[in-house]
């Protein structure tokens, strides 16, 4: 059995939290778009590889070793995708282990859509790295919502008050990080979850 998570609900907690609820099954990562099926499948040794039958793919610099995902789906008959960048942000993997024989990008982690990327006067920070800071904190935040507020942000934490968080934030960020708890975060219209939500 295997279950499905979207990478916005994928928090370091989630994946501890359904670990333990099904100590039995083995998660993997399967990483695509709506619009695009699925792009990267992860293999044994935890490295995600491109599904070089389905897509092809050019991973395009973003500088601070990501990369933006541009996809060209093949065999979508009545619409093609032709270099469609789908939003996202990656790291991209020097090579794997697992021994696999394809000739596809192999990517190290999702770092999550680069709209919700936090630019500050000390650099660009993806949800994925704002989580690596959130849970090395607070391993006791379920699930957590970053949002701006003036010159700040605004972290909405469940399972915590966020106080120990929003400080390793506000740290690490150079700013403002207000700690709030609340019981719920609620998905956007489309039904996804948000790690991080611009203000406006």
């Amino acid at each position: 059995s295997f279950v499905t998570l979207t990478y916005e609900q994928t928090t370091r907690a989630a994946l501890r939290a359904m670990k333990a609820a099904l100590p039995s099954t083995a998660p993997y990562q399967l990483y695509g778009a709506t619009e695009a099926g699925v792009l990267f499948m992860e293999c044994a040794a935890g490295r995600l590889h491109h599904n070089a039958r389905h897509s092809h793919i050019e991973l395009v610099d973003a500088g601070a070793g990501l990369s933006r995902v541009v996809v060209t789906t093949l065999g979508r008959t009545w619409m093609p995708l032709l270099r469609y960048d789908i939003g996202d942000l990656v790291r991209v993997a020097d090579g794997c282990t697992c021994g696999r024989s394809d000739d596809g990008y192999v990517l190290a982690r999702i770092e999550g859509r680069g709209n919700d990327a936090v630019t500050t006067a000390r650099g660009l920070f993806t949800p994925a790295m704002l989580d690596d800071i959130v849970d090395g904190a607070e391993p006791t935040i379920a699930q957590w919502q970053l949002g701006g507020q003036g010159d700040g942000f605004i972290l909405h934490a469940v399972g915590s008050d966020g106080t120990l968080a929003a400080a390793a934030l506000a740290d690490k960020l150079g700013t403002t990080v207000e700690p709030r708890a609340t019981t719920t975060i609620l998905p956007e219209p489309s039904g996804k979850y948000r790690m991080v939500r611009p203000q406006g």
